[in-house]
């Protein structure tokens, strides 16, 4: 995680999230993690980007405070173009289901994420 924010990230982004812990949501039920099937999308407005979709099996997600979530940013003919944006725990319309135990991971903890705008 350290790898996305130290390596993308602005210097405000690197001051406020690099000493916290940080979850990446990739992959996307049904489908995993195969970048011509994911359907998550962020789309931009006024303030930023709005973010719908879901994510599947966010290793360490029930104790992050911040998500790099991947998301289709732009289509164009039929090539998605992907971003990598910063999602707090606390952003309006995202919401945590944390999964069952998956013990080939253990101890790490695993959820998903539902991202409504």
């Amino acid at each position: 995680m350290r790898f996305f924010i130290e390596g993308f990230g602005s210097a405000e982004q690197r001051a406020a999230w690099l000493p916290r812990l940080a979850s990446v949501a990739i992959s996307e039920p049904r489908v995993g993690a195969h970048p011509k099937l994911l359907t998550t999308r962020a789309e931009k407005d006024a303030d930023g980007y709005v973010i719908f979709g879901e994510k599947a099996w966010v290793t360490n997600g029930p104790l992050a405070d911040v998500f790099i979530v991947l998301a289709v940013s732009a289509v164009e003919g039929d090539r998605k173009r992907y971003s990598a944006l910063l999602v707090p725990r606390d952003t309006p319309g995202l919401s945590i289901d944390e999964a069952p135990q998956y013990r080939a991971l253990a101890p790490s903890r695993h959820c998903g994420l539902k991202l409504d705008g």
